[in-house]
């Protein structure tokens, strides 16, 4: 059985500035070639904790550090 994604299927990812291992899966991990290639079957947001839309999906989905 093979997993099926819609295309309005969203993989969000909120990092903040001082997350060492938020860097780490932005500058290492989502550049490898397999991830990359995983990731392409979503859509990708990468926000900025600090950022409006970032700070909605915090409060709507109650995210806690």
């Amino acid at each position: 059985m093979g997993l099926f994604v819609n295309a309005q299927d969203k993989l969000i990812t909120i990092y903040t500035d001082n997350c060492s291992l938020c860097h780490k899966l932005l500058d290492s991990i989502y550049k490898k070639s397999d991830v990359k290639k995983e990731l392409s079957r979503y859509k990708l947001e990468i926000l900025n904790s600090n950022s409006k839309k970032a700070k909605e999906y915090i409060e709507a989905y109650n995210i806690k550090e």
